[in-house]
């Protein structure tokens, strides 16, 4: 069964083959700084229209190099 999620969720190291074995396809946003209001913005806009079709997908590159 694959889990919905209409809202971008984080990930690291620990965890990201679990994400991209969800059975979904994902697209991942790197970022090294607080990503911007517009972005964050565009992304949980993107999560919520493919809710259950895609998984949006965070990695802050300063947790997982």
């Amino acid at each position: 069964m694959v889990r919905t999620y209409d809202f971008p969720i984080t990930t690291n190291d620990q965890s990201i083959e679990r994400v991209l074995n969800a059975g979904l396809p994902v697209a991942l946003i790197f970022f090294d700084a607080a990503p911007s209001s517009e972005l964050q913005n565009a992304m949980a806009s993107l999560a919520k229209t493919h809710a259950g079709d895609l998984l949006v997908v965070r990695v802050p590159v300063s947790e997982s190099p």
